[in-house]
């Protein structure tokens, strides 16, 4: 509760700050187009093939980009390999609510899936996902979010800074990277080569957006 209402706190100093710099410094710029990393090297990762990457372009800019991870690993000398199969998307694009209001979720929804937060003891601390289901099919999904500060999510802190760059009129590139993995089961052995992944894309997508 604590936690909450100082993130509050944080929300409204920023608002109040960014409104004292718009009396300032005027209204803000104009948005560049959006950008994201197309070099193969950035999403490449020891133990994975990585696809050529798929990009939708949806209304007012924003842009979809899609590439397929595959894993195949031996368990045992004895044993057939298993296989791990990821979806990585990046939605991008230079205004935030155009990225941080939609859930991590929320695209597999639209699919006819439903949607619960990750158990608990699934996933190592400081990580957080979605259980998805529709039918017979299961599939965790991690997201995070960030922009060229770094993964600031989207919660009061991220909102409050996109609302500090739109004051000033400081372009910036928001983004929301996501990976969807199918499961077998909540104990799969996918789940932490998933979240070792993900650790490792959202985090090298945060350094290219830095730069």
């Amino acid at each position: 509760m604590q936690n909450t209402q100082a993130r509050y706190v944080i929300l409204l100093g920023v608002l109040v700050f960014g409104c004292v710099l718009l009396v300032a410094f005027g209204r803000p710029s104009a948005a560049s187009a959006s950008r994201w990393p197309s070099a193969d090297s950035l999403y490449e990762v020891a133990g994975w093939w990585v696809g050529d990457e798929a990009v939708d372009s949806q209304i007012r800019d924003v842009h979809v980009i899609s590439r397929r991870y595959v894993r195949t690993a031996l368990s045992s000398a004895t044993a057939p390999p298993s296989r791990t199969v990821a979806q990585l998307f990046i939605r991008t694009n230079t205004e935030a609510k155009n990225v941080y209001r939609y859930g991590g979720d929320l695209a597999f929804l639209g699919s006819g899936y439903s949607s619960e937060p990750a158990p608990p003891d699934l996933l190592p601390p400081g990580h957080d996902g979605y259980i998805v289901r529709r039918d017979n099919d299961l599939a965790l999904v991690l997201t995070a979010y960030g922009e060229r500060r770094g993964l600031v999510g989207n919660g009061p802190v991220g909102w409050g800074l996109a609302v500090f760059d739109g004051l000033l009129g400081r372009p910036n590139d928001y983004f929301q990277a996501t990976l969807f993995v199918p499961l077998d089961r909540l104990d799969s052995p996918a789940v932490p080569d998933a979240v070792a992944l993900a650790d490792t894309v959202f985090q090298r997508l945060a350094i290219w957006y830095a730069d």
